[in-house]
């Protein structure tokens, strides 16, 4: 994967980064929107959204999710095998431990919204 120095929108030699969001509610709507904004440099290809206007909603927003990267649930997404470079994890604080320690043995690169765990007792070093 090529080092990313560009921040501007102008197009780069490098492909896009792509990722997965989990969660489509107001935060992972929101950081899709810089694949929209950026496209040489992030491409959202997979969404896992329990609430399927949501779901929809971000399809629309970023259009470039196929149907067979839509999933209702974050587990169908961690069965496939890896589709996107990495994760954007924007569901609520108890889903994060479980849904990133899924994650970590298909993906490099995960990003959550806030602490994986904020008592501290499960994080393994």
């Amino acid at each position: 994967m090529s080092k990313r120095t560009n921040y501007s929108n102008e197009a780069d030699d490098a492909c896009p980064l792509t990722c997965l969001v989990v969660g489509a509610g107001n935060r992972g709507s929101k950081y899709s929107v810089y694949a929209t904004l950026f496209p040489s440099q992030m491409k959202v290809v997979g969404v896992a959204e329990p609430n399927q206007t949501r779901r929809d909603n971000l399809c629309k927003k970023v259009g470039t999710i196929g149907k067979e990267y839509m999933f209702s649930d974050w587990r169908e997404a961690a069965e496939k095998k890896k589709f996107a470079d990495f994760v954007i994890i924007t569901t609520t604080d108890q889903h994060h431990r479980i849904q990133t320690s899924q994650k970590v043995g298909i993906y490099q690169f995960v990003s959550s919204k806030s602490p994986v765990d904020k008592s501290g007792e499960e994080i393994i070093f």
